[in-house]
């Protein structure tokens, strides 16, 4: 209902009969029970409506001075990501499968995620001790335990309920914070990369074609230096299996006749191996084609992005918390010095009996 006087409009609220009568039952049920507490229980309420308007100045006072603290400490701003691990078996066998991770490929990037190799490069590429203003501390193992405590608070990671991998980044810069997250992010992809060979094949050879590389290279240098000295020439045909000799220099047929069988055994080398390096090449060529398939590995549910209002300090929760905290311990301290002083009279009219 709303009553106008001149400009003035009063609104007021009729509540229902059984509303009033709630309200005034719940009041004579209250009032009653106070009154019929035990003395001795009755006196500590007492004791707490006295002090309550000091419990509510201390309260206000702690509330007030957390938030004036709160509003002195500088911004910092929080970038987190979230994101889905491939499986590890699946993008490793051939031809590679895009698959979601399962548990053990959560834990396998969980703890490259906290690893000391990954924050150490994080430290060293974005020169954190700097940036964080420990260059001071001349105690190397204290810096470094500053320095821990510092990644600690600002960098964290988990494996979260989803089944997904989530790490965050806070710093007092921004830009900082979203570099750092994207540079982990990045170096999660290099990780996979090496697992599935894939930094490998981009380079452009295998480790077993290296090595097949070079053990030709060692037989066709044997098969020269017998045709040079001997002048031996096969020409072989394995899948028919004739074998033309050529002696061009009689006068070493005597010394030629024992190196028949050397340079035959070195010829079925050399055709094997360069089929197995033909199989190599295919391998790597089918792979980096099926792996540029995947432009990203990773499922990103929550990419990292520049954040545009800090997420630090929080003046207002911390206000409240501290004064619910600070409402509630004064409380108990009134009432410990009430009970405190019922004692000591007690004992003072224990004494005059």
């Amino acid at each position: 209902m709303a009553i106008t006087i001149g400009r003035t409009e009063l609104k007021y609220t009729i509540y229902p009969p059984s509303l009033l009568i709630v309200f005034a039952t719940f009041a004579s049920v209250l009032k009653n029970r106070l009154v019929w507490l035990p003395p001795g229980a009755f006196s500590y309420v007492q004791a707490w409506f006295r002090s309550l308007p000091w419990i509510l100045g201390g309260t206000l006072l702690v509330g007030t001075g957390v938030g004036i603290w709160q509003l002195l400490e500088p911004n910092e701003y929080l970038c987190e990501v979230e994101f889905v691990p491939p499986s590890t078996k699946y993008l490793s066998a051939h031809p590679p499968q895009l698959v979601p991770g399962e548990t053990e490929d959560l834990e396998h990037f969980y703890s490259y995620l906290i690893s000391p190799a990954l924050l150490k490069s994080v430290v060293d590429s974005f020169n954190l001790v700097e940036h964080y203003g420990l260059s001071h501390i001349s105690n190397p193992t204290r810096r470094l335990k500053v320095l821990q405590r510092e990644l600690d608070r600002r960098i964290s990671c988990r494996i979260t309920k989803y089944s997904t991998l989530y790490f965050s980044v806070l710093d007092r810069d921004p830009e900082y914070a979203v570099r750092i997250s994207r540079f982990i992010l990045d170096k999660i992809r290099k990780e996979l990369d090496v697992f599935t060979q894939e930094s490998k094949v981009k380079v452009g050879k295998l480790e077993e074609e290296v090595n097949v590389e070079a053990k030709i290279e060692e037989v066709k240098a044997r098969l020269a230096q017998l045709r040079k000295d001997y002048g031996i020439i096969i020409a072989m045909d394995t899948r028919a299996g004739h074998i033309n000799l050529d002696i061009n220099r009689n006068s070493t047929w005597p010394e030629a006749i024992g190196k028949f069988d050397e340079v035959m055994v070195l010829e079925r080398e050399l055709a094997y191996l360069t089929d197995l390096k033909m199989k190599f090449m295919n391998y790597r060529i089918e792979r980096l084609h099926y792996l540029s398939l995947y432009k990203d590995k990773l499922w990103l549910i929550l990419p990292p992005e520049r954040p545009k209002t800090p997420a630090y300090p929080r003046p207002l929760r911390w206000s409240v918390v501290s004064a619910l905290l600070s409402f509630i311990v004064f409380s108990m301290i009134s009432l410990y010095l009430h009970h405190m002083r019922r004692l000591s009279e007690a004992e003072i009219l224990e004494k005059v009996s």
